[in-house]
């Protein structure tokens, strides 16, 4: 949690005659003291000196909460509603996209005014994070005009011009200072790896592609990460500096999208740039469509099937080009969802029980391929083409899927994928190992039911995607060995 304080003028006694050397004394100490101090702050700053308003962020303690892998993002944390939804879940990670450079120094001016709307929101953000628990991720964007290649609104959604990386550097140096005591997590942009020509909504993407580059921007992104990374970690040592989560989109787009330059190389770029120290994390995101009733549209993709589907293709793609380069880095993948896409779709049960069905599913395989975190897209609903987890103040299914997927796994580690003799080759299965004993997590990939065995002597219980007792055959039977459970598409718990 946090207060904000403003300084206030407090009345000093005069001192009696008796103690008028000692008064004089002391105050010849803290004036030294404050001059080392101001010494010691300007020399942080060598980006450029900055005149503050007369406002301090002041952080009090965090809500303690054992971490886990999965977190949600929200427009709208500081509701009260919203945060209390939130912390129910038991989701340990959040995503906030409230921090404008664009209004804290909307002209350039060496004046930072951190008491605009969209940092006061920022600030109430926080505080609801640290009551419910929530490690913040914050995306760091929204450019002012003065900086940017383009003016107007199309400013949004455009790199920053060489001769203002510094200047973007100074601010998000002052963001870490005043901020770093309750935020890590530092995102720089979002899906930068988008041309400024194809971004119909600028206020959305963080736009340094470049479809005329071979490598798509990559490299001047990675130009500015090797600027603004050292003033953040100047002050916040501990700070970790996230590349913008990346769309995306295809691991070929000669062959996906002709003509529109090859995303898919902007990682590649940074790395190219020599930035791969000025980075920490490689943050992406995954977002297929629905495709029907009990279709599993995250293998289906058509850009991604032949690797695995959209989320794990995605991983091992992203891994792959970092190890050409002799780099190895953690991954999150900060946004994901089942959409319904299309015009005018219409929101039906089978979509919202399909999307519910997909939950266990993108964890355990972000999870298999050692994604760190993984934040679905939106809490509030019903979001983004229908993305979102609730309705109003209503839980979706997909809501009541992710609350018992956290509850069953928890803070556990990397899960095994299990090989097809464990069940059978027609059931996805992951193993985790949680503090109350192993966890297979399991489903069909089609709309038909497969009977699978475990061993009674190690079978502790079986539940329904929602939490429910799952039917069990032969438990009843002492001169059986094995149990047997009916797996379908709607994944099943069977607690070992």
């Amino acid at each position: 949690m946090f207060a904000l304080y403003r300084y206030r003028s407090h009345r000093i006694s005069a001192p009696t005659p008796w103690s008028i050397r000692q008064f004089r004394r002391a105050l010849g100490i803290m004036i030294g003291i404050g001059l080392i101090g101001l010494l010691f702050v300007s020399l942080l700053l060598p980006v450029q000196a900055i005149e503050q308003t007369n406002t301090v962020y002041l952080p009090l303690i965090q809500r303690p909460k054992e971490p886990n892998a999965f977190g949600i993002e929200t427009a709208s944390l500081n509701r009260n509603w919203l945060r209390d939804r939130a912390e129910s879940l038991g989701s340990t990670w959040v995503r906030l996209n409230t921090v404008s450079w664009r209004d804290v120094q909307p002209d350039n001016a060496a004046t930072f005014n951190w008491d605009v709307e969209s940092i006061q929101t920022f600030e109430s953000e926080l505080q609801a994070a640290n009551q419910a628990g929530l490690t913040p991720m914050v995306i760091v964007d929204d450019y002012p005009d003065w900086a940017t290649q383009r003016d107007g609104n199309a400013g949004r959604c455009s790199p920053i011009k060489p001769e203002h990386l510094s200047d973007f550097a100074a601010f998000a140096q002052q963001l870490a200072l005043r901020y770093g005591q309750d935020v890590t997590y530092w995102e720089m942009g979002n899906e930068p790896d988008v041309d400024p020509d194809l971004a119909f909504f600028p206020d959305l993407f963080g736009c340094w592609g470049d479809i005329d580059d071979p490598y798509y921007g990559g490299e001047y992104y990675g130009e500015m990460l090797k600027v603004v990374t050292p003033a953040i970690k100047q002050v916040a040592p501990s700070a970790q500096v996230m590349i913008g989560g990346l769309l995306l989109d295809s691991p070929d787009s000669n062959a996906t999208n002709p003509g529109f330059g090859q995303p898919e190389k902007f990682l590649e770029g940074i790395l190219r740039s020599g930035a791969d120290s000025s980075f920490d994390i490689v943050a992406f995101h995954g977002y297929p469509c629905y495709m029907g009733a009990n279709i599993d549209a995250d293998l289906n993709h058509p850009n991604w099937a032949a690797e695995g589907g959209v989320n794990i293709g995605k991983a091992q793609f992203l891994k792959n080009v970092l190890a050409s380069y002799g780099v190895s880095k953690p991954l999150m993948l900060n946004e994901v969802s089942l959409l319904l896409c299309g015009e005018n779709p219409t929101v039906s049960e089978a979509f919202l029980q399909t999307q519910a069905s997909y939950v266990p599913r993108v964890l355990s395989r972000a999870r298999s391929e050692d994604v760190q975190a993984i934040v679905w897209y939106t809490l509030e609903g019903p979001g983004w083409r229908s993305g979102g987890l609730l309705a109003g103040n209503d839980s979706r299914p997909s809501f009541d899927a992710y609350q018992q997927f956290i509850k069953r796994i928890g803070a556990s580690g990397r899960p095994t994928r299990l090989p097809d003799s464990e069940y059978t080759p027609q059931v996805e299965a992951y193993r985790f190992a949680t503090a109350s004993g192993t966890v297979d997590v399991l489903w069909s990939n089609d709309d038909q039911t497969y009977p699978v065995d475990v061993f009674k002597e190690v079978f502790r219980g079986a539940e329904t995607r929602d939490g429910e007792p799952k039917t069990v055959i032969g438990l009843d039977q002492p001169d059986t060995p094995r149990v047997l459970i009916e797996i379908g598409f709607e994944p099943v718990y069977i607690l070992r």
